[in-house]
């Protein structure tokens, strides 16, 4: 590198080409592409909503993240997939899906987010491809109440087992 530098400092006028257009050229356009069709319709009322559940360890409280569930089914072997804290508010009957909002894979040479993935080119999930034999498991929805929460204090929670008889 210093050599270069050294170089090009000690160039004279006589040594400088004057067919050089390396200045005058007008820069070629920039390529103008057609949008790519995906899915049925472009128009959607989905809209993504972060997760409103949080977890405190020491003294600073951070979002909860769950694993994405397009990276779920289109990771390699051996490969954990990212997580976030995004869902759809439209696409959760079951529970709620979450996608990440980074494009992190390509589709047909178009660097695409796994939210884009699924709505457009799955049609919100419909199309999930099973040909890597990877399924999706959602989470059930969270009751407002809190799970198993006990209806007044002292209650077990109805889920828990209790002994009936002392030993």
């Amino acid at each position: 590198m210093i050599k270069l530098h050294l170089q090009l400092t000690q160039l004279s006028a006589s040594d400088i080409y004057e067919g050089n257009t390396f200045a005058t050229e007008a820069p070629s356009p920039a390529p103008i592409y057609a949008p790519l069709p995906v899915g049925r319709g472009n128009q959607s009322e989905h809209m993504a909503h972060q997760s409103d559940e949080w977890r405190n360890k020491g003294t600073q409280a951070k979002r909860r993240q769950r694993s994405c569930k397009v990276c779920s089914v289109l990771r390699g072997d051996k490969k954990r997939a990212s997580t976030t804290a995004y869902f759809c508010s439209e696409c959760n009957e079951v529970g709620p899906i979450f996608r990440c909002m980074r494009a992190r894979r390509n589709v047909r040479g178009i660097a695409m987010t796994c939210w884009v993935i699924w709505h457009k080119e799955w049609e919100n999930g419909k199309l999930i491809p099973v040909e890597k034999g990877n399924s999706i498991r959602v989470r059930q929805k969270s009751d407002a109440i809190g799970p198993r929460s006990p209806s007044t204090p002292g209650t077990p929670a109805s889920g828990k087992r209790r002994r009936t008889s002392s030993p």
